[in-house]
């Protein structure tokens, strides 16, 4: 990635502000603490970053892969979204994705993000799973929406039917 980011930086303006900034297409977390610092340090040594007030840095966060410090160290590296994935909260249904995750535990990634002072919180839900139904997927809209983030994003994973 570090070799990736210099190939980019050599193809654009230096004098250019970066104010915009995604790190996901996955789960970045899987990735060590020293991991992510230094990939952030490596972008900032080849490209302009914005002031941080005119900044939008976000990351996508499996919050079954974060340690207990990452969210406090995301947010001093410049992060100021976050995004968590925890597409459904029926047990079967996490069961059959191999994403098994607690209300609990996401509350728990949820609150750091907030007490770390996080612009927005989106949390990312997937419909079209097998063993979702109306009824399954109704409940974990009505918990996400208790958990009160700032952004929710729906995607579709594939039609399935049950039997």
């Amino acid at each position: 990635m570090h070799r990736e980011i210099a190939l980019q930086a050599a193809l654009t303006d230096s004098e250019r502000p970066v104010t915009q900034l995604h790190l996901g297409g996955g789960t970045p977390t899987f990735l060590s603490d020293e991991q992510l610092e230094a990939l952030l340090n490596e972008a900032a040594s080849h490209f302009t970053f914005a002031p941080e007030a005119q900044r939008e840095f976000s990351i996508e966060i499996d919050p079954r892969a974060v340690r207990s410090n990452t969210i406090a160290l995301l947010g001093d590296l410049g992060f100021n979204r976050i995004s968590f994935g925890v597409q459904d909260f029926n047990p079967k249904v996490q069961e059959a994705v191999n994403r098994v995750q607690s209300i609990e535990q996401t509350r728990a990634v949820i609150d750091a993000a907030r007490q770390a002072n996080y612009r927005s919180v989106s949390v990312d839900l997937i419909y079209g799973l097998p063993f979702q139904n109306t009824e399954n997927f109704a409940r974990t809209l009505d918990t996400v929406i208790d958990l009160a983030p700032e952004r929710l994003a729906i995607y579709n994973y594939a039609t399935y039917r049950n039997g």
